[in-house]
């Protein structure tokens, strides 16, 4: 056995049903038969929690991978894949009419059935790896609007010549009138 928090937390020694996630200010661990325990800072608002605590929202699934962005967290189940925390740019994948934040874990309406094997999060984004194909996921199109990124505008457009290109600036003083 692994004995991670002395007299605390013991983590199974096998390494299959252990999956382990850190975030930006917060960390997930799984264990004894997939229960999710979670510590650290998990929501903008309230106390810190200082040892693992069991979520018990999502209590009993078997979970295949976890991942903690920022300021989210996406799990991959057998057949769903959940989330939740803030999803300002849409890493909970809620969809165009769904939430843009949920508390509690949240089941991803559009790949529930679909068996994914592995996820990742990050600072705005979240990437689940699937098993089956998904067709049935709109693409995205970027709004015709969209700004040319090629060509660098407003501030810090002009560069000004690195100094060792530019030319010798005029002496000031007697001696440059001479």
């Amino acid at each position: 056995r692994l004995e991670t928090f002395t007299n605390r937390f013991v983590l199974p020694d096998n390494g299959k049903s252990c999956r382990m996630a850190c975030g930006q200010t917060f960390s997930l661990i799984t264990a004894f038969g997939g229960q999710l325990y979670v510590f650290g800072k998990p929501k903008a608002t309230g106390d810190n929690i200082m040892y693992p605590k069991p979520l018990m929202e999502i209590s009993g699934w078997t979970m295949r991978s976890i991942a903690c962005g920022a300021t989210h967290t996406v799990a991959c189940s057998e057949k769903s894949t959940i989330a939740w925390g803030s999803s300002q740019y849409g890493e909970c994948a809620f969809g165009a009419g769904g939430p843009k934040s949920s508390a509690n874990p949240k089941l991803v309406d559009d790949a529930e059935g679909l068996v994914a094997n592995s996820c990742a999060a990050g600072t705005g984004l979240s990437m689940v790896l699937m098993n089956d194909p998904v067709d049935k996921f709109p693409l995205y199109e970027p709004p015709e609007d969209t700004p040319d990124v090629s060509a660098p505008t407003g501030a810090g457009a002009k560069r000004k010549t690195p100094a060792s290109k530019a030319e010798p600036a005029q002496k000031k003083g007697k001696k440059a009138a001479k």
